[in-house]
Parts: structure tokens; sequence; C-alpha cells
């Protein structure tokens, strides 16, 4: 029998704070007019993106590492599982997003069903759903990337270098040069629905997952360096945003996804989360204890809904801010209040809207995780 790979529970931290960011992008991104602030906000949550796919090859290559999916009916197996966990919430929830856009046409006319269409093959059923498509497509191609990783295990620092000089160059190609006539152009039209656009962060959870244990040392070990790290790699985030802004570029242009910089700050978040992980793993104080207990149980509940609350939250977000009245300064209020009250909304709601679809039959169809069965009953002592 096949050994099971162990849980990391420093992995739930960078999971759950992951996930978060990416509903705190898409909160501001609802709630924010463009001004400086809105800016601000956007390009240091952005992280979150990579951190999706870092772990997405993370956890795909530890589980390659006891588990590796043998050529033939083990590589179908693999692929047939995966699709099923994200390939089949990828489907229903397009379905469920379009249907709520028909906005009273006919779902059954020509028109509608060519956007169904257009939006299963594109990604564009609703703003986070090329997340799950692009996990596909590394699905897909996974098997080559781990006989990359495999092959280069004694060059990995160098594999990292080239391909982050290689990413970064090709972001900044997508964002400075004009796109070209032609198929290439596609490139340039939608290159957040392209496994191409991430290679590098895969690559990243691909090799982090090889050396995990060295990893997990070398944070342990170099406790000042981390936040070293993340800072020098924030500063460079924030500067490139700052450059942009006194150049003239529009707050909102300025912190666009896909930029070079996302090269540096994404993994280096991701460190920075996975050394609070390690922080909380290695043990609270006896003073510390029971807020270290709550934290980490709420990490690991988190990152049990995580991909859950990822399908659902636009569903929550759009009913919040059509119940507020919030979208695009509506309010008010301050703009952080607004959008602190919005995104602990949406993640509140998001949670429980989960809790219960997870305990439906169709719960993996909607969750991209086994049904919760209810615990049988306690027997009464007699």
């Amino acid at each position: 029998m096949a050994q099971r790979t162990r849980h990391l529970p420093e992995i739930d931290v960078v999971r759950t704070t992951g996930f978060a960011a990416v509903v705190g992008l898409h909160t501001l991104g609802s709630v924010g007019t463009g001004e400086l602030g809105t800016g601000l906000g956007l390009q240091l949550l952005h992280f979150g993106r990579e951190t999706f796919f870092i772990l997405t090859a993370f956890v795909l290559t530890r589980s390659a590492a006891t588990r590796p999916p043998a050529p033939g009916a083990g590589l179908l197996r693999f692929w047939r599982r995966r699709f099923a966990l994200v390939g089949l919430p990828y489907t229903v929830w397009t379905v469920l997003y379009w249907l709520t856009r028909l906005e009273g046409r006919d779902p059954w006319s020509a028109d509608a069903l060519r956007g169904l269409r257009h939006s299963l093959v594109m990604g564009t059923g609703m703003y986070h759903l090329y997340f799950l498509q692009v996990a596909l497509q590394a699905y897909l191609l996974f098997p080559l990337l781990l006989l990359l990783v495999l092959r280069t295990r004694r060059h990995h620092a160098a594999l990292l270098g080239v391909a982050g000089a290689v990413q970064a160059t090709y972001l900044a190609v997508l964002r400075w040069v004009p796109a070209p006539g032609g198929w290439a152009q596609n490139l340039w039209l939608s290159p957040n629905q392209l496994v191409l656009t991430y290679v590098f962060p895969l690559l990243v959870g691909a090799v982090a997952a090889c050396h995990h244990e060295a990893v997990l040392a070398w944070v342990g070990r170099h406790r000042a360096a981390v936040p070293a790290v993340v800072g020098a790699a924030l500063a460079l985030d924030l500067g490139t945003f700052a450059a942009q802004v006194l150049a003239g570029a529009d707050p909102v242009r300025a912190s666009e996804p896909l930029q070079p910089v996302s090269v540096v700050w994404g993994p280096a978040a991701a460190l920075g989360l996975l050394a609070l992980g390690a922080r909380l793993r290695r043990g609270p104080t006896p003073v510390t204890a029971p807020v270290t207990a709550m934290v980490t149980a709420l990490a690991r509940e988190g990152a049990r809904v995580s991909f859950g609350v990822y399908l659902v939250h636009p569903l929550v977000l759009s009913v919040l801010l059509g119940a507020s009245g919030w979208a695009h300064g509506g309010s008010a209020w301050p703009l952080p209040v607004v959008f602190v009250l919005t995104w602990v909304g949406t993640l509140l709601g998001s949670v429980a809207l989960v809790q219960l679809l997870s305990r439906l039959p169709l719960a993996v169809a909607l969750t991209g995780r086994p049904r919760v069965r209810p615990a049988p009953p306690t027997p009464v002592p007699t």
C-alpha cells in the first residue's frame, strides 16, 4: 500500500490566508472607487494568486513523491480524480453563475447557449473561475512538470533563477509591448487564463515540495531573515506601484495583476505565511496557548473549506453589495471601514454557505470536497 502523505499544519496558514487575500482582492475591487487607497490595497493583495498556484504544485508534487502516477492507467486515474475534484465544480459553478446573469433571457436561446459555451471554454463564467481553468491545465501538464523537477534535482536553484527571469520578462512584454497581430495576440488578450502565465509559481511549489523538510528547517533557523526577505519584496512591490503612479498611471492601472514584480512578491509572501505557520507549529508559551490553539484550529478549518469559499464568494459578495448598496463608493463611510465589513461579511457568509453545501449529496460538485456526513448519535448509557 502506498504511504499516505503526512499533513503539514504549516501549510494550513498559507492556504487559508492566501484564499482570504483573494476574497479581499475581489471585495476591494467591488467597493473601491479607483482612488490611491484602492490601488495600493489591490497591489498588496495580489499575492493570493501566486500563493494559489504555489500550493497547487506543492500538494501535487508531495503526493507524487509517495504515490507517483504510473504511466498509462495510473496517469489516467490521476487525471480522472483531479479533474473530478476541480473540473466538476468548475462546470457546475460556471452554469450557476451563468444562470444568475441571464437577466430574464431565455436560457435555451442560441445567444444564451453561446454565452455558456464561451464561459466554459474561456473560464469567464465569473471573474474568479479562470483560476480553476488554469488549475486544470496545470493538472494536465503536471507529469511534465514533475519530470522536469526530478531530472533537475541537483540544479533547482538554477532552474528557479532561469524560470523567474523568463517569467518576469514574459510579464513585462505582456504589460508594456503592444499586442501583435495574428494568433499571438491571444497571449495578450487572455493571459490570465493560460498556464504559461503561472509557470514560475508552479515551479516554486514543486521545488519547495521536493525540499519541504529543508525549507521548513531553514525557516525555523532563520527567524530574522524571513521578515527581511518579505519586507524587501514588499518594498519592491510598493515601489513598483508608486513609480507607476508618479509617472502618471491611474492607481488601478498601476495595481493590475500580472506584473513582473509578482515573481518576487508572491513567493516572498508565501514564505512569510509559511514562517507564521511554522511559528504556530513550534508550540505556544503558557500565556499564548489559548490564542495559538484557536488560530491553529481556524487555519485547519479554513484550509478545509477554502476551495468551497473560493467557489461561492462572488455570489455572497454580490448579495451583500446588493443589500447594502456599497458597491464602488455607494457608502458615505470611509473606504477602509466599508472594505473590512464587506470582506469579513463575505468570508463569514461564504463559510456558512459552504458548511451547508458540504452536507448535501452533491457536495463534491458544489464544494470540491467529499460530503460531510453527520456524526452518529452518541449512545445514551442505560
